[in-house]
């Protein structure tokens, strides 16, 4: 494929994102050793021999996340979120990806939808490929103390969806972490599952989070509202604050 012809396709998937409601996409290199290993890890050979992911984001309600603090603990607001995340939003970026995958497929490449919720280890969090690493990689955001996706913009206020192709799209680069010495997802988790470390790609996720604690409590919640919901750390962080994006 020509360079003119690659533009062209690269354009063709950003519009195609953006009119279907993502706020945000972007492209990551997954040649690298590092990303490769980490992809084969969870996903196995098979997807970890695409050399690049198509990452893309959808923004939350607002109203839903800012009443997380005190409302996931009540049923209807827990409820509400989880459907929100859960049912509409993951079903509309699988379809966005379904729509990326078609259109990559049509001109002759080979591509495959990752589906935004999808665990190969519940125990784990795991699912086939790791959104987050797609999302940083192609320049989305940077993983913060919450161990979640931050972008500059929304903060985690959003979810992810990722195609991996073998079309040799131009790749992004991962911003800088912008946290800094901010704690307020750590000192706010109910369980105290967040460490306080910031990312470091030589390490796992275990070095900045307790997941079975995260585990644990969501799965104690539903005992109570119904859904294994919590968020706060998705709400606290001022990253995605409505004052601070009333700012920019």
């Amino acid at each position: 494929m020509s360079e003119q012809s690659l533009e062209m396709l690269e354009k063709e998937i950003y519009g195609l994102a953006i009119s279907a409601g993502a706020c945000d996409l972007g492209v990551a290199d997954l040649s690298q050793p590092k990303a490769r290993a980490l992809v084969e890890a969870q996903g196995g050979p098979r997807l970890s021999r695409f050399p690049r992911a198509v990452s893309f984001a959808m923004r939350l309600q607002d109203a839903l996340v800012d009443d997380l603090p005190e409302g996931h603990r009540e049923p209807v607001t827990a409820r509400l979120y989880d459907a929100h995340i859960y049912k509409t939003v993951n079903g509309s970026l699988d379809q966005i990806g379904l729509e990326i995958a078609r259109l990559l497929q049509d001109e002759g490449h080979s591509a495959v939808s990752i589906p935004a919720s999808l665990y190969v280890d519940g125990d784990e969090f795991l699912g086939p490929l790791p959104h987050k690493l797609a999302a940083r990689l192609a320049g989305i955001g940077w993983i913060g103390k919450s161990a979640l996706l931050v972008t500059r913009n929304f903060g985690p206020r959003v979810r992810l969806g990722t195609v991996l192709t073998d079309a040799l799209l131009t790749a992004g680069e991962p911003p800088r972490d912008y946290c800094g010495s901010c704690e307020k997802c750590v000192e706010a988790c109910p369980p105290g599952a967040l460490l306080g470390r910031s990312f470091s790609e030589d390490e796992p996720v275990g070095s900045r989070m307790d997941v079975r604690a995260c585990r644990d409590y969501r799965h104690g919640l539903k005992e109570t509202t119904g859904a294994q919901t919590c968020g706060v750390c998705v709400s606290v962080c001022p990253q995605g604050s409505r004052r601070r994006n009333r700012l920019l």
